[in-house]
Formats: structure tokens, C-alpha cells, sequence
């Protein structure tokens, strides 16, 4: 899978990168297949927020995938979809009675394919089947932790896990993590590698990507939590170094003055928000750094003076 790039058009579209979807062969998912996906906002059963930053963002479905596959059956790849719920890219099967189902799609698999699933099946990428029936050193995902319950590892895109050994009734696999588990030779486990190799080095940069994702911002920029921190802590030395008796002809004038012009800092800081009335709004973020430096290197001074 490619990764696609963007020109620096603005700061934020640098470096940005994407995937470029080149192997998602099916646009809409299957009505069967869905269920609705209900959003929080963060909020609990009164209402309250009690998880900060979620919000907003896309409306979702969500996509019933069949992790168990414990029925002895052929089924026909119909079509690769992206799923909104997991990394890995989804693939649509419909086996021979005519039934769908969705399962996580493995690197190598397109439409037309036919997959298996049981004790017999082949090391195929896909293909599904007990541990025991799968040669040592093969790599394998979805993988099963209790035999019937359905795969609950390695299931995130680009993961596999190697086959290690067998002995006893016990699998040795070594994870993608690079630990060594113990699985129950009975549990099954699929042939490949999941699909969407590339989304580790996916750069989302931009504010929009994180509204599509439900995540809420905080409009105080860090530049101003920083700054904000720094002058207290330089503004509470001066006062404890004023309440020690040292007579400064205009001493407690300038700490007022220091005090207010960054409160009106700090307003302007939080104007940057409303973009709408302020179209070359960077020029207030470079302002308010200016005024920072000075106010710092003036504390700094009269630190010194002390």
C-alpha cells in the first residue's frame, strides 16, 4: 500500500501524509452487516462530562466482523472495505448458502479469492485453522486465547505473530511485541498479515483529521500554557522577594503593569480562535511572543537587581 504525500501548501499540510485507499475495491458497506453507533460526547448517564476532548466527528456504523469463522466452509472474497472502527481494512465474504460476513482483511487477498476455514484448509493467506494443523514458523494472526470465543490477538493492522513451536498441547508464538505467549493447540488462528502495512507511518497533521475522529482541542494554544506557568512562577520570586522589605522606588507599580499586560496577552492568545474575525490571525501569535520575551527578560533583570 502507497502512502500519499501532500504539497506545503500550509504549515499543517507539511509532512502530512495519507493512505491512498488503492486497495479498497468497495465503497459502501453491507446493510446486513451494520449495526448504529451511538456517541457519548463524553458524557455519562446524567449528562455530565466526565472524559474531556470527545465530540463531534463523523456519523459511524459499525461493522459486525466474524472473529470466530468455526464453521467448515468456502466462501468468495466479494470486496476489501475500510472500516471507521479498526486500522486494518475489512473484507466482505459470501460463502456458498449465499451467507455474508465480514472478517480482517490479510495483506495479498483481493476480490475473487477464495478462502477456506477448517481443519483442512490450506496455508493460504486468509485461511483459517486450529493451531495444531499449522506449521511451525508460519506467520498468523487473529488469533484465538480460548478455543470457539473467536480471535482477540493480533488483530491491528500490519500485525503478525510467528509460530514458534508446539509441544504438549501448547503453541509458542512470538508476538508482534516481541513476547512469547502460550496458546492452546486446539485454538485457530488465521494464515497471513494484516492488511494496511503502511498505517504506522500515516502523519496526521491537520485540525480537520481530528474533528473527523471525535477529538475536541483545546483552543488555548501550548505556547500560552507554557508562557503562562513561567511568568507565575518569576512572578511569585518577585513577590515573596517584596514581602521581604526591599524598598524599589516603583517596585509594586511594575508588578501591576507586568500583570495586566499579560492578562491582555493572554486575551489576545484566546482570540486566536475566532478565526473568522481575525483572517491573518498568526500575526497575534507572533505579537503575543514578543510581548512574552520582553516581559520574561524585564523579570529577569529585576531578579538580577535583587
Amino acid at each position: 500500500m502507497a502512502v500519499k504525500q501532500y504539497k506545503p501548501t500550509t504549515p499543517s499540510r507539511r509532512n502530512m501524509t495519507s493512505p491512498s485507499f488503492e486497495e479498497i475495491t468497495k465503497f459502501s458497506p453491507e446493510k446486513s452487516l451494520i449495526v448504529k453507533k451511538k456517541k457519548h460526547a463524553g458524557r455519562n448517564s446524567y449528562g455530565k462530562i466526565t472524559v474531556r476532548h470527545h465530540g463531534g466527528g463523523n456519523k459511524q456504523k459499525y461493522r459486525i466482523i466474524d472473529f470466530k469463522r468455526n464453521e467448515e466452509e468456502t466462501a468468495k472474497v466479494i470486496g476489501i472495505e475500510y472500516d471507521p472502527n479498526r486500522t486494518s481494512y475489512i473484507a466482505l465474504l459470501e460463502n456458498e448458502a449465499g451467507k455474508k460476513s465480514y472478517i480482517t482483511a490479510p495483506v495479498g487477498v483481493t476480490d475473487g479469492d477464495v478462502l477456506y476455514s477448517g481443519a483442512e484448509a490450506d496455508i493460504k493467506p486468509g485461511n483459517t485453522l486450529p493451531i495444531e494443523n499449522i506449521p511451525v514458523g508460519t506467520f498468523v494472526y487473529a488469533i484465538e486465547l480460548t478455543p470457539g470465543k473467536g480471535a482477540q490477538m493480533v488483530r491491528a493492522a500490519g500485525a503478525s505473530a510467528q509460530l514458534m513451536a508446539k509441544e504438549d498441547g501448547y503453541a509458542t508464538l512470538r508476538m508482534p511485541s516481541g513476547e512469547v505467549r502460550k496458546v492452546l493447540t486446539t485454538c485457530e488462528a488465521s494464515i497471513g498479515t494484516v492488511s494496511n502495512l503502511q498505517h504506522q507511518n500515516i502523519l496526521h497533521q491537520m485540525e480537520e483529521i481530528y474533528k473527523k475522529k471525535s477529538v475536541k482541542s483545546t483552543d488555548f494554544p501550548l505556547t500560552f500554557r507554557i508562557a503562562h506557568e513561567n511568568f507565575f512562577r518569576n512572578f511569585k520570586e518577585i513577590c515573596l522577594c517584596h514581602r521581604a522589605n526591599i524598598q524599589i522606588q516603583g517596585f509594586p507599580e511594575f508588578l501591576i503593569f507586568c500583570q495586566w499586560v499579560f492578562i491582555f496577552i493572554c486575551l489576545i492568545g484566546a482570540m486566536e480562535s475566532f478565526i473568522f474575525l481575525f483572517p491573518d490571525h498568526r500575526f497575534f501569535s507572533h505579537l503575543c511572543g514578543f510581548f512574552i520575551v520582553i516581559i520574561q527578560t524585564l523579570q529577569n533583570i529585576i531578579r538580577c537587581l535583587l
